[in-house]
């Protein structure tokens, strides 16, 4: 998701091809507390709120996060259509 040219106008495009009721999911691997040498950079709780806030925007429904552990923590939004 963080390497798409336009994010908006490609959840729309997901939301329009995607079956009804079917669901979107985006993992965001989240900003690690400390820097460390050679970790790739992750996203803010500012930044998933902007996520979330563009997913309802487009028109998912059902809008959630939830959080889990994958090497380091992920925020998962996941949506319906």
């Amino acid at each position: 998701f963080h390497h798409w040219p336009t994010p908006e106008a490609d959840l729309r495009e997901v939301q329009r091809v995607l079956v009804e009721n079917g669901m979107l999911l985006i993992c965001l691997r989240m900003q690690l507390p400390a820097p460390r040498a050679f970790a790739a950079p992750g996203v803010t709780e500012e930044g998933v709120e902007r996520v979330v806030d563009l997913v309802r925007r487009v028109g998912f429904r059902q809008v959630r996060v939830e959080r889990r552990q994958a090497g380091r923590e992920v925020a998962c939004v996941l949506a319906n259509r």
